[in-house]
Parts: structure tokens; sequence; C-alpha cells
């Protein structure tokens, strides 16, 4: 079973995954990404800890094989009563 690894920006901290986890290929992999990045987003964006989560995954051979991005924006309007 192929082993990817999880590298995570939120904001300006990077945390890199030493041990990867053994799953049954890509798609698994991008599962357990967009898994991590929702859970990271959940706890980071409404905060303003960050305002973008990345999560690139890599295979054995430390090679890119997929990014799965998460972003919030809040955007406030005048209102009309104002």
């Amino acid at each position: 079973m192929p082993r990817f690894y999880f590298d995570i920006w939120a904001g300006d901290q990077i945390t890199r995954d030493p041990d990867g986890l053994e799953l049954e290929g890509l798609d698994a992999a991008e599962h357990e990404a967009a898994l991590a990045a929702a859970a990271i987003g959940k706890e980071s964006l409404p905060h303003g800890e960050a305002t973008e989560i990345i999560v690139q995954v890599k295979d054995e051979h430390d090679h890119p094989v997929l990014i799965v991005a998460l972003a919030m924006s809040v955007r406030r309007m005048e209102p009309a009563y104002a």
C-alpha cells in the first residue's frame, strides 16, 4: 500500500508530516486531505488565525501529487439604513 505525506500550511505556519499514512491510493489521499483541511479550517478560519488552509499531499518519493486549498473571506456591506 502506498504511503502519503500531508504537509499543512495555515497562514504563516507550515507543519511537515514526517510519518505519513498508508492508504489505498490517490483517491483515499485526496479524501484524507479534504477532511484535514476542513477540520483545520473549522478551528482556524473563523478566529482569524489564517485566511487559507493548504494541504499538500506528497508520495513516498517526496513528489507532490495533489493540493487541497480552503479559503474564507468576510466582506461586510454597509447597511442601507446607515
